[in-house]
C-alpha cells in the first residue's frame, strides 16, 4: 500500500497543474519504473491515440494515429509515406515507454508532461545526448481513448 501511495504521489507530481502551463519534468529511472508499473496495472489492451513526433531530422514533423489491439498496432493515417518506418519505435504506449527507458539507461534525458486523468505522458522529450545539440525528439500524445 505504501508503494502504491508513493507511486501515485510521484505520478501526481508529474501531472499537469490545472492552472499552469505544462512544463516538462525530468524523469529518473526509479520514476520510469513506477510509470511502467502503473501502465501495466491498468491492463489496457485496446486503445487509439495520435502521436506527433518532431525533431531536427527528416521529416521534421510527423503526425500519425494508431489503433492498438492485443499488442498489435495499426496505423490509421500518416502525414508522410515513410511514417510507418519512422514511427515504428512509437507505435504503442509500451513502445514509447520502452524508448523512454532506453534513453535513460544510456545516460540520456527524458522529460515529460503527464495527463493527470490517466497517468499517461502527453508530452515527451527524448534527449539521448544531453551535451549535444539537435538530437532531441519531441513526442506529443493526444486523443488517447480506451476502446
Amino acid at each position: 500500500m505504501k508503494r502504491l501511495l508513493a507511486a501515485l504521489t510521484i505520478i501526481a507530481s508529474l501531472a499537469i497543474p490545472s492552472s499552469a502551463a505544462p512544463e516538462p519534468r525530468d524523469l529518473t529511472l526509479q520514476e520510469m519504473t513506477k510509470l511502467e508499473a502503473m501502465w501495466k496495472r491498468q491492463r489496457i489492451t485496446r486503445y487509439t491515440f495520435t502521436l506527433e513526433r518532431s525533431c531536427f531530422c527528416a521529416p521534421r514533423l510527423i503526425s500519425t494515429s494508431f489503433l492498438v489491439s492485443g499488442g498489435m498496432s495499426k496505423m490509421q493515417r500518416g502525414s508522410v509515406p515513410s511514417a510507418r518506418e519512422t514511427m515504428q519505435p512509437f507505435v504503442s504506449i509500451p513502445k514509447i515507454l520502452s524508448q523512454m527507458r532506453a534513453t535513460l539507461e544510456r545516460g540520456g534525458r527524458v522529460a515529460v508532461v503527464m495527463n493527470a486523468k490517466n497517468t499517461l505522458p502527453v508530452q515527451v522529450i527524448l534527449d539521448p545526448l544531453p551535451q549535444a545539440a539537435d538530437d532531441e525528439q519531441y513526442l506529443s500524445i493526444t486523443a488517447f481513448q480506451q476502446r
